[in-house]
């Protein structure tokens, strides 16, 4: 029996789609079967977005379960929910107000609702939020995969630079911060993998982790701020000067190159929104 023919080039553009970050789940896209997680008991209250939002110690994912935001929008409540930057949705049908009216959210699930680790707690916290967008928001939307242009990431050594082996039994992750003209990422406990989608977060471009790094690391990655006063580097909020700066910070911190290419990447299509029920 002849030999199954495989094309290097679909094999290469499949691996590299695998290397991004997926969605926390398939949400209210077309096909899914089984009932979707759900809170127990939900509250969203119009607010006035134009006083500040009230403190909200912890962020949004409580313990247990609970999801709590004193003034989300839409836009930033689909944000949380998926897990995903905001360059990988299509938003063309995103009304304005998604972006601009606030609401006080506050979830809770059913009181079985198991004691979870940090990350498993966040996760399923995120697909009873999306549930709740399909319900109360009437939300719909569908996944595209297409060719687009990404950042390929790769060691430009034989090894990583300035970094440690971080403690996978402990909790991690990417944050960012800023000095004095300063912008800095910096990584606890951090895979690999999570540096590459906050990069991408800060270039606004998907990042592609071709490093073949396991494990997780601790490290920093400092660069100087194009403007005068440094400020937390958003989604897509580095402009041509700061890209080229972070892009020599990360080689000459971590030995990391990165370079332009283009590769399939997973997008969220917005189908349908609508203001919120009431409760």
């Amino acid at each position: 029996m002849p030999k199954p023919r495989v094309h290097l080039a679909a094999l290469i553009a499949a691996l590299m789609l695998l290397a991004l970050p997926p969605a926390r789940s398939l949400g209210q896209a077309a096909g899914q079967a089984a009932s979707p997680p759900r809170f127990a008991v939900v509250s969203v209250l119009p607010v006035d977005p134009n006083q500040p939002a009230p403190a909200n110690p912890g962020g949004p994912f409580k313990p247990g379960g609970r999801f709590s935001q004193p003034a989300a929008t839409f836009y930033s409540l689909l944000i949380e929910a998926y897990g995903l930057p905001a360059y990988r949705f299509d938003f063309r049908a995103l009304p304005a107000w998604a972006k601009t009216a606030a609401y006080a959210v506050d979830a809770k699930p059913a009181p079985n609702f198991p004691n979870l680790p940090r990350s498993e707690n966040v996760r399923q916290i995120g697909l009873m939020l999306q549930t709740m967008l399909a319900d109360r928001f009437h939300l719909r939307l569908h996944h595209v995969i297409k060719p687009s242009r990404v950042y390929v990431m790769t060691l430009a050594g034989a090894s990583l630079k300035n970094a440690t082996r971080g403690d996978p039994s402990q909790a991690g992750g990417v944050g960012s911060a800023t000095g004095p003209g300063l912008v800095f990422l910096r990584g606890q406990n951090a895979a690999i993998g999570a540096l590459a989608s906050r990069i991408g977060m800060v270039l606004g471009q998907p990042v592609v982790d071709r490093t073949g790094l396991s494990g997780v690391y601790n490290f920093t990655v400092r660069w100087q701020s194009p403007a005068p006063d440094a400020t937390r580097p958003d989604v897509g909020t580095c402009g041509p000067d700061c890209q080229g700066l972070l892009i020599g910070a990360l080689a000459g911190g971590l030995g990391l190159k990165l370079r332009a290419g283009t590769a399939p990447v997973d997008f969220l299509v917005l189908d349908q929104i609508e203001r919120p029920s009431p409760n």
